[in-house]
């Protein structure tokens, strides 16, 4: 299996690091248990404009729309998981989607059978009060200022 990673130097994100690291963990496990071998899983994370974002991506087993669209739900195991006899009791989606959620954050996920799933979460940023004004969220110039 290949582990790879992308995190621009000075990334840093205003979040409960236990909590947000219990989510990462738990994307990262998946991924892994989810995929055969010589499979690639890649951690990515980037600033989108007043939101950090952290993408946990995999070349695994992959999940159908169905399975896609309940698997943030309890208890919820995709059929290939049970199939396989992964172990897992289908909590770990569900309580990650719970830490987003308290963060004000979303996680999206895109999958497809045979090809893998990628998880993206995006956490929003307060505005740093240390900006200049120019460049705050919401900040808008008035014609014929400077």
């Amino acid at each position: 299996m290949k582990l790879a990673s992308s995190v621009p130097a000075g990334l840093s994100a205003d979040i409960d690091p236990a909590r947000i690291g219990q989510v990462v963990d738990n994307l990262l496990s998946n991924a892994i248990k989810y995929s055969l071998e010589g499979a690639t899983v890649e951690v990515t994370a980037w600033s989108d404009g007043p939101s950090v974002c952290i993408r946990v991506e995999d070349t695994g087993i992959g999940m159908s729309e169905d399975e896609q669209a309940a698997a943030f739900s309890k208890f919820f195991r995709a059929e290939s998981a049970r199939r396989s006899a992964i172990p897992g009791i289908g909590l770990g989606l569900t309580i990650s989607k719970n830490i987003v959620d308290a963060h004000d954050g979303t996680i999206s996920l895109k999958s497809q059978r045979g090809a893998g799933s990628a998880f993206t979460i995006e956490l929003p940023q307060p505005q740093r009060l240390d900006q200049p004004l120019h460049e705050r969220e919401g900040f808008a110039r008035q014609p014929g200022l400077s």
